[in-house]
């Protein structure tokens, strides 16, 4: 049954379930045709004979479903794959793995000691554009007895949403109110100022670009034996080698299940009235993403390695 309201006509359900008395969790997957990936990389590479190697590298990829597999078990694949219409015919959207564009560079600089052994210093360079998420309502809103897998419909005006005042803390913040603070966080985010009036497509919103600088030493000690190479090796690594320099650079973003919940549900839909909503002003404060600490973090590691022939 269609929603009623000036601009969210999702479809809704009036029972989530069939014979719950008798069955729980009957989930049937199929295939489907619906879906593609597909990536381009250019790479150039030099070395030069004092020792100095050279690598860039920049790939451009896509990729969509209509579910990403990320669960373990049929019923959470479906519950969690998020959609704006219909969760058993979910849309064409955005992989959970799609990265839009890709760059990695590489410098090595090696210095031979004739037969005796050779110093290598590398630098590696990544950088991405971000990790893809969805912004969902907060909520079962449309009636399937699931909550947190309805993508938002992203108004372009007040009246495209139903608030109602909501009381937190003490305060109470009027509809007006929070419009202010939807508007101004919609009109600040990069994917959400760009598609007003529309639903929000699945994994269609980024985390910030990510960037990380890895380095590393290696030292060789040669020499021969029973006419036979030997190699003693000691590496230094240093990864994330930017954070190390500034405690600002090289962080690694994440949204906690791959869902940002921007509005709550107030009130579900009916078949005689729209569904309405709240905004918090904690969400209006706050990123929909966050600081990954352990990767964020440089780190040290030292290693030895014998070879031989």
């Amino acid at each position: 049954m269609p929603g009623i309201s000036s601009s969210d006509n999702r479809l809704f359900f009036t029972s989530a379930t069939v014979q719950a008395a008798k069955f729980a969790q009957v989930i049937y997957l199929t295939n489907t045709t619906q879906g593609y990936t597909y990536s381009l990389t250019a790479q150039l590479a030099k070395s030069f004979p004092f020792g100095l190697d050279l690598m860039g590298a920049y790939t451009y990829g896509e990729s969509k479903d209509v579910n990403s597999g990320a669960s373990s078990v049929a019923y959470s694949q479906w519950r969690y794959n998020t959609t704006d219409y219909n969760p058993n015919n979910a849309e064409l959207g955005y992989s959970n793995y799609d990265i839009r564009h890709h760059f990695i560079a590489s410098v090595t600089y090696k210095i031979n000691y004739f037969d005796r052994g050779a110093t290598s210093i590398t630098l590696f360079g990544n950088l991405y554009s971000g990790n893809p998420f969805s912004f969902v309502y907060n909520g079962d809103l449309n009636g399937d007895g699931q909550t947190g897998n309805d993508l938002i419909y992203i108004p372009k005006y007040h009246s495209d949403i139903n608030l109602v005042p909501l009381t937190t803390g003490g305060v109470t913040y009027t509809t007006g109110q929070q419009w202010t603070m939807l508007d101004n966080y919609i009109s600040n985010d990069s994917y959400l100022k760009n598609h007003r009036g529309q639903y929000m497509v699945r994994n269609a919103a980024t985390t910030p670009w990510e960037n990380s600088v890895d380095g590393r030493l290696t030292q060789d000690f040669y020499y021969n034996y029973n006419n036979k190479k030997h190699t003693l090796q000691f590496t230094f690594d240093v990864f994330n080698l930017g954070n190390l320099l500034n405690s600002s650079w090289g962080r690694d973003f994440s949204v906690s299940n791959g869902t940002y919940s921007l509005l709550n549900v107030a009130s579900k839909q009916t078949a005689t009235s729209p569904a309405t909503f709240t905004f918090s002003p904690v969400t209006a404060a706050q990123a929909p993403f966050n600081v990954v600490d352990f990767t964020s973090r440089w780190r040290m590691q030292i290693g030895i390695r014998y070879m031989f022939d």
